[in-house]
């Protein structure tokens, strides 16, 4: 099961509908925004914004963020197209969900939990890594 052990969250305005447990960016507009294929995330959200949510706040709506700092413990949502291992490196994809780092990839940590192929998306649990570190 997925777990959050010390970690520090801290919420931020949103561009718009953004999905539960995926790494995440601070763009250009100071707004979190799903992280890039290989990017320095900044963190994990913790809840979901759905774009009705996001539509009914006029724009002032915010998520809160599991902060990525060594030695925190975080779930996040895996990719649905490959498999990760316990010990796997851990780097986001397009779309913000957790895969296997690959070169030239920000590590965002370390995979505590296997998963298969899944196209439910499993919910895995990472050890952060230091930020900034690239295979």
């Amino acid at each position: 099961m997925a777990t959050y052990e010390a970690v520090e969250a801290v919420s931020f305005p949103i561009g718009g509908a953004i999905l539960k447990d995926i790494f995440v960016v601070i763009n250009t507009s100071g707004q979190v925004v799903a992280a890039a294929n290989g990017a320095a995330a900044i963190g994990v959200t913790l809840e979901a914004v759905t774009a009705a949510q996001y539509d009914s706040g006029d724009g002032q709506v915010t998520v809160p963020v599991a902060l990525i700092q060594k030695g925190g413990k975080c779930a996040v949502q895996m990719t649905a197209t490959s498999a990760i291992a316990v010990g796997d490196l851990v780097a986001s994809d397009t779309a913000g969900t957790a895969i296997e780092a690959a070169t030239a990839d920000t590590i965002l940590g370390v995979c505590l939990e296997a998963a298969g192929v899944d196209a439910d998306q499993e919910v895995i649990t990472i050890l952060f890594h230091s930020p900034g570190v690239v295979v």
